[in-house]
């Protein structure tokens, strides 16, 4: 029982750390002014490939079984690491960094606790911030009930309930 939370655990970290390092490789490439105008397209390729993970996976479940599928995200990941590898040998850094080589933008440091102090002097900040922990309370509670429902409705076909996952 304990490992499977901590698998939950570690997936949800993955997430999170894999769509921040997507965004971060963004800024890397994109000068700002390119990066907005690249937003609506880089967005619906990330909606058009949950949707398309998703269906791979409910046809996937019924081929490897699912234990199996956990085989095929080391491979999908390496896709990801070869094709994040060739974008950054094709792709120059954006206008944003030219701009601080040729002394156009000072850098500047900023620590933990200037961040935190910045942040708790806005008021709008900071019900953002109590929003975004209230929502993620919810939709985990929710993702809680939903499973638990699922894995009532199919207890001992866990092919079947990968599959219906994926297609939901």
């Amino acid at each position: 029982r304990w490992l499977s939370i901590i698998f939950w655990f570690w997936s949800d970290l993955f997430i999170v750390t894999s769509v921040t390092q997507f965004w971060i490789l963004i800024n890397d490439i994109y000068a700002p002014r390119q990066a907005k105008r690249l937003v609506g397209f880089l967005v619906s390729g990330g909606l058009l490939g949950g949707i398309a993970g998703a269906l791979l996976a409910t046809t996937l479940a019924s081929l490897f079984k699912t234990e199996g599928l956990l085989l095929v995200c080391p491979l999908l990941l390496a896709g990801c690491l070869a094709i994040v590898n060739r974008v950054h040998s094709i792709a120059g850094p954006g206008e944003l960094f030219e701009a601080q080589e040729s002394g156009g933008i000072r850098e500047t440091e900023v620590g933990y606790l200037d961040s935190f102090r910045l942040f708790r002097r806005h008021r709008y900040l900071v019900l953002l911030a109590g929003a975004m922990a209230c929502a993620i309370v919810v939709t985990t509670l929710i993702d809680f009930q939903f499973n638990s429902a699922v894995e009532r409705a199919f207890q001992d076909r866990v092919d079947a309930r990968t599959a219906f996952l994926g297609t939901f």
